[in-house]
């Protein structure tokens, strides 16, 4: 700030003998100096303007300092006459002329983006507006409407809110114990004791610290179940034969249930093999003809089967039955 009184024009000197009009002459010039350059009366908030260079004007509030419904309005960082959905502009009052890292902006967006987005405060520039660090905005990251805060990291313009979503999908809460999610996958998530019940769909994946399911593979799993929903037990008496290999080309795992019955006293043995391998034998032994037992297995998707009654003291037994989970 510079002297409000300057240099005196006139000096009075020790020992001399002064007289009425100069001093007086030299008061009044003190006077009009005061009055020229000291700060008149203030109303309202009674501060100087106190920018440095000797400004002793007023102050203007939210001019010169920040009033208190500046701060709970957020007019200073919220941003007026938005308009662009991915070319997004807006204004400040009072307007910046520079972006400093660290700077935080609101706007309430003028329409749902549809691909990148750039956003020009004051006219300053456009900057990219990214999510999660750099990664550049997807369709529908912006909804119109929407209340967007975002934060300048000194390059660009990270996406504060709302939180990046696009590539979560719909999720629906049902009930306490069901959550549906359709599209889209979560990652980061931590779970903790077990996960149980059933899932749906073909896409996107689960991952957590106490359990990782893939969704997919879940699906799989129920719709393949044997016994599930489409599958009945079915009499294929009429096609099949022993000593005959079949493959399972349904798509779902099958049960099969075979009976073989005794051509005459004696015994037989009842064999069952699934992709190459015995999986059940047992003898029958019989007294007369027609005495038989029955003999089952699982055949998973893709493996062939087979079934022989042979052996024994009374060679080779008859096929009775045979029925399919299929």
């Amino acid at each position: 700030m510079s002297n409000i009184i300057s240099t005196f024009p006139t000096t009075l000197q020790n020992g001399t003998v002064e007289d009425a009009t100069q001093v007086m002459t030299l008061f009044s010039w003190i006077q009009n100096q005061v009055n020229g350059n000291a700060c008149a009366a203030t109303s309202g908030s009674g501060m100087l303007k106190g920018d440095g260079s000797g400004n002793t004007l007023p102050a203007v509030a939210g001019v010169d300092f920040t009033t208190g419904a500046q701060v709970q309005n957020s007019s200073l960082t919220f941003l007026s006459s938005v308009a662009g959905t991915n070319t997004i502009v807006g204004t400040l009052t009072p307007a910046i002329t520079a972006y400093q890292a660290g700077q935080m902006f609101s706007f309430i967006s003028a329409g749902a983006n549809t691909g990148a987005v750039t956003l020009n405060v004051n006219g300053v520039g456009a900057k990219a507006v990214t999510k999660l660090g750099s990664t550049a905005l997807a369709s529908g990251d912006i909804t119109a409407n929407a209340i967007i805060i975002v934060q300048y990291d000194g390059t660009e313009f990270q996406l504060v809110a709302p939180a990046a979503l696009s590539g979560l999908g719909t999720m629906a809460f049902q009930s306490s114990s069901s959550v549906s999610i359709t599209g889209g996958s979560i990652s980061g998530v931590s779970f903790t004791g077990n996960i149980t019940g059933n899932a749906s769909g073909s896409s996107g994946s689960c991952t957590g610290n106490a359990a990782t399911a893939t969704l997919a593979a879940l699906a799989t799993n129920v719709t393949n179940a044997l016994g599930q929903g489409s599958q009945s037990w079915q009499d294929v008496t009429s096609s099949r034969a022993l000593l005959t290999t079949y493959t399972n080309s349904t798509g779902v795992p099958i049960e099969i249930s075979v009976r073989a019955i005794s051509a005459g006293s004696g015994s037989f043995d009842l064999t069952v093999t699934v992709a190459g391998t015995t999986v059940g034998h047992m003898t029958t032994y019989s007294a007369n003809a027609g005495y038989g037992n029955l003999i089952t297995a699982i055949v998973p998707i893709g493996a062939t089967y087979s079934v022989s009654a042979s052996g024994g003291t009374s060679g080779t037994g008859t096929l009775s039955q045979w029925v399919e989970l299929r």
